[in-house]
């Protein structure tokens, strides 16, 4: 077993073949407000943007 793994090599994730190891989770939970499924103005431009 290699105990070390090189990030910057493409990895294929199901269908996608990324060109490296590192990813990033979506940030859409900074956009809403503090009660449960409460948007803030910043919802309909990121609705738009889809």
């Amino acid at each position: 077993m290699n105990p070390t793994i090189d990030l910057f090599t493409p990895f294929a994730l199901g269908t996608l073949m990324l060109q490296n190891q590192i990813v990033m989770a979506p940030m859409t939970r900074s956009r809403a407000g503090s009660g449960p499924k409460n948007p803030t103005s910043l919802f309909p431009p990121l609705t738009k943007g889809r």
